[in-house]
């Protein structure tokens, strides 16, 4: 038997949301854990991937362990939010009270649950974690939707410090954060990636590793994830950063440049080879898009500098989502090849032009 406020179950579950798969395979693996035992209550959740364990301390004499549909409870303590609940175990239901009724949910089996052997990890690194947190959250928005080649992971690689790497081909990122250990290349997809950032918090995190695994260990948040084969072309990354760095700036208000991109856009729909031309000259940026298909235009200027004119495109949807992961006092470029270049800090984003007809 549990008795606790609902809202204190959500704060162990809702963390859990990127790695619980409701539409999984294995049917096991749409539920959550949830087991009482050693002075604390535990919320684990696993996709094959990642493994991770949620706990916070509740001291109840009474041990209890099962597995219930993720989705389900979760939606219930939602809709309970901060009202006291009693949740107990019988004949394999999971029974859920309230002041004004219940909820019965079936129980499966934590035997079926996977048990994640205990791994050895002679490496170790610690980084802060907001940096971290930072870092991996922009990094997954440069990654390839695919898992078939290593353009689909993140790249973190740490020694004296920690740089984390991503790109899809058409964007790049780069990123170093304070931290540090012993040296290591690692490889998760970037669906752990996004995992990763939203289950670690901003206080110290640990990292150990091996050759397989790597585990990261933050308060009372413990997450393994499996390290992915293949090798981050970094040599390759690394010349077109620097390029990128060693660029000219582009002066132009970033909340002016954002909006244009946007409004100008919209004429887009679903068109994939329409580019969002941009014409600099005369310390202005004219932004314009020609829907071939709806015989439809737009155009907009807005004030902006560059060293010189400059006719150019880009996939407005990139560009979009590589902004809306900078903040609003970052540097923009254009360097060799046109490619638009964006810095914020360590924090150094690129993404390619596209061909078009002038």
């Amino acid at each position: 038997l549990m008795q606790l406020q609902a809202n204190k179950l959500i704060e162990l579950l809702e963390p859990l949301q990127p790695v619980i798969n409701d539409n999984h395979i294995i049917p096991v693996l749409r539920n959550v854990k949830i087991e009482i035992k050693d002075g604390f209550l535990t919320c684990s959740g696993d996709n094959t991937e990642v493994n991770v364990v949620n706990r916070l301390e509740f001291p109840v004499l009474d041990e209890l362990s099962f597995c219930v549909n993720y989705q389900f409870l979760f939606k219930i303590l939602k809709s309970l939010n901060k009202q006291d609940i009693e949740l107990s175990l019988n004949n394999g239901v999971v029974f859920i009270k309230h002041k004004k009724g219940s909820f019965e949910l079936p129980a499966d089996n934590v035997s079926e649950f996977p048990i994640i052997k205990q791994e050895i990890y002679k490496n170790k690194a610690t980084a802060v974690g907001s940096d971290l947190k930072s870092s991996l959250k922009v990094a997954t928005k440069f990654t390839l939707n695919s898992d078939l080649e290593a353009f689909s992971n993140v790249s973190i690689e740490i020694n004296e410090s920690i740089k984390i790497r991503s790109t899809n081909k058409i964007t790049l990122f780069v990123d170093e954060v304070d931290g540090s250990g012993d040296p290591v290349h690692i490889l998760i997809s970037g669906q752990s990636c996004n995992a990763l950032q939203s289950l670690i918090n901003d206080n110290k995190t640990e990292i150990l590793y091996n050759d397989s695994s790597v585990f990261f260990k933050n308060d009372k948040t413990e997450v393994m994830i499996v390290q992915q084969n293949g090798n981050f072309p970094i040599d390759m990354f690394n010349k077109i950063i620097e390029n990128g760095m060693n660029s000219s700036k582009l002066k132009v208000d970033f909340q002016d440049f954002i909006t244009s991109i946007k409004r100008t856009s919209i004429l887009s729909a679903k068109e994939k080879f329409s580019p969002l031309r941009l014409d600099i000259k005369d310390k202005k940026i004219e932004f314009s898009f020609d829907n071939v298909n709806s015989s439809s235009k737009a155009n907009e200027t807005i004030k902006g500098k560059f060293k010189r004119d400059l006719l150019v495109g880009f996939d407005h949807r990139y560009l979009l989502e590589v902004l809306s992961v900078f903040e609003s006092d970052s540097t923009f470029k254009i360097g060799e090849n046109n490619f638009f270049c964006i810095q914020n800090g360590n924090k150094f984003g690129v993404l390619a032009p596209t061909q078009i007809q002038e």
